[in-house]
């Protein structure tokens, strides 16, 4: 996995952190936690996440910044989740196209 972590051992700050840095971050987290099964064997992070969104590898970096920026994930979820995913969080991700929603 590329250079993730700061000398002290950290990822860089969210506003610092490149996308490949993030993503190795959210790669060892998983392999730490024991979801290795999530991210690719060899640990080559260009692949990684996985999965396909508009036919195009989920943007996490934006969609973690966007979550992030609106109070996290907590703010989301449930009958009185205040993100609006599909006007304010969706629009900033690389997958995103005026002609589909993604939800």
């Amino acid at each position: 996995m590329g250079k993730a972590r700061t000398p002290s051992g950290r990822r860089p700050p969210l506003t610092e952190c490149t996308e490949e840095q993030f993503l190795s971050d959210v790669a060892r987290c998983l392999i730490d936690s024991g979801r290795g099964k999530l991210v690719p064997p060899d640990g080559d992070i260009s692949g990684f996440p996985i999965r396909l969104l508009n036919g195009v590898r989920l943007d996490l970096f934006n969609l973690y910044i966007q979550v992030v920026a609106r109070g996290g994930f907590a703010n989301g979820v449930g009958k009185r989740g205040r993100i609006k995913w599909a006007r304010d969080v969706f629009p900033c991700m690389k997958n995103y196209t005026s002609s589909h929603r993604m939800t």
